[in-house]
């Protein structure tokens, strides 16, 4: 199968470049390599001959999409119609976008509403194409870069040198967290499925964790302690677990997914 990749630089993107191209034919885009997800001359180029389209690329950080919405709207939004819209013309067979998990709730950032909103302009066109929306629940694993949204890499990264670990809030936001392998062979997996077009899947273990209880297990895994900070808390859902009911429908067994204390030892 020959696959483009959109965001392939990226943490997911990359991983998920490394694992597919064993055994299809990847085409990779990406911004930072000049690669404008909005550049419809270049993205009719690409696509030519390609049977799926995974569209990865986005802006993610909810803090940083208070202080730059227009730019979360454009790209996330805007760019999720440019892709769709030159696949169909390509004769693109399928495409899997890679939504949010901030959806599911009451939209509380513009990055979810910009996430809200390329997921209703998929519904156009799911006559078109076959679509398949995927709501991944917090990916974790090696490769990551600091931000809230990776909140395991933080903490490691702090006990690692003897700082203070941070929490917004009081902690008892729930979280459900998934290794990002488990992600790649799951798209894997979909890629190849039937799926009715518009379909809606959630992403993750069906398990939730307290961030103050994540804190303690990293730093009982590290065999490691340090002093918690608690501050103000942000604007975010108080609770997130993935509805792993479509992935059993699918034959997709959730609890084969790696535990969480296995996947903070892979990253030390």
């Amino acid at each position: 199968m020959k696959i483009l990749i959109t965001g392939a630089s990226g943490f997911v993107g990359k991983h998920m470049v490394k694992k597919l191209s064993q055994n299809h034919q990847i085409v990779e885009y990406d911004l930072i390599n000049g690669q404008d997800v909005l550049n419809n001359k270049l993205l009719d180029q690409k696509l030519r001959g390609v049977d799926l389209v995974i569209h990865l690329a986005a802006f993610i950080s909810a803090t940083e999409s208070w202080e730059e919405p227009m730019d979360y709207m454009k790209n996330n939004t805007l760019g999720t119609l440019s892709v769709v819209k030159s696949a169909i013309k390509a004769g693109v067979k399928k495409m899997i976008f890679f939504s949010s998990a901030a959806v599911k709730a009451r939209p509380l950032t513009p990055y979810a509403v910009s996430k809200i909103n390329a997921e209703s302009i998929l519904k156009l066109y799911r006559d078109k194409i076959n679509i398949v929306v995927v709501r991944p629940e917090n990916i974790y694993g090696p490769g990551q870069k600091e931000a809230y949204g990776y909140v395991i890499h933080n903490f490691i990264k702090a006990i690692k040198n003897g700082k203070e670990i941070s929490i917004y809030g009081d902690g008892k936001q729930t979280r459900d967290f998934i290794y990002v392998d488990d992600i790649i062979a799951t798209v894997e997996k979909i890629a190849e499925m039937k799926i009715k077009s518009g379909t809606v899947i959630s992403l993750g273990t069906g398990k939730e964790i307290k961030i103050i209880d994540l804190a303690k297990l990293v730093m009982k895994v590290m065999n490691k302690k340090t002093r918690i900070e608690f501050a103000k808390k942000r604007k975010e859902p108080q609770r997130s677990i993935a509805d792993i009911r479509m992935l059993s429908k699918l034959k997709i067994d959730a609890r084969k997914f790696g535990n969480l204390d296995k996947g903070i030892k892979n990253l030390l």
